[in-house]
């Protein structure tokens, strides 16, 4: 065995200990998915056609530009997509999320338009 590979060796069984010791204090498996928290009350609803609440769907402050809502949104649907949850309740209230998300991301996008053909 060359010294190269006793070094390689030596520097692996170090990481695995130190894995190990930071593993054994961590209280929660760092590779385990976190569970889905349904933020509640967040999402907007359909009928309800204010702005303000579009703006505080997608966590921005009211009057934020236009980059700002997409990059909120992109940031959310990252975040909250169905896809990402494996159990059936979890994927029933990330679409439901995500409709709302939807929505109020079309409103800004729609008053925005408006906004510019004044």
């Amino acid at each position: 065995m060359s010294f190269r590979e006793r070094l390689f060796r030596i520097a692996r069984a170090e990481w695995s200990a130190a894995q190990r010791r930071l593993f054994d204090r961590a209280e929660v498996d760092p590779f385990e998915p976190e569970p889905f928290e349904d933020p509640g009350p967040v999402e907007p609803s359909p009928k309800d056609g204010s702005l303000a609440s579009a703006y505080e769907a997608l966590e921005l402050p009211e009057g934020a530009s236009a980059e700002a809502a997409k990059k909120a949104y992109r940031h959310l649907m990252k975040r909250y997509h169905p896809d990402l949850f494996p159990e059936p309740e979890d994927k029933a209230a990330a679409t439901r999320l995500a409709q709302g998300l939807r929505a109020a991301y079309e409103r800004i996008q729609a008053h925005e338009r408006t906004r510019k053909a004044r």
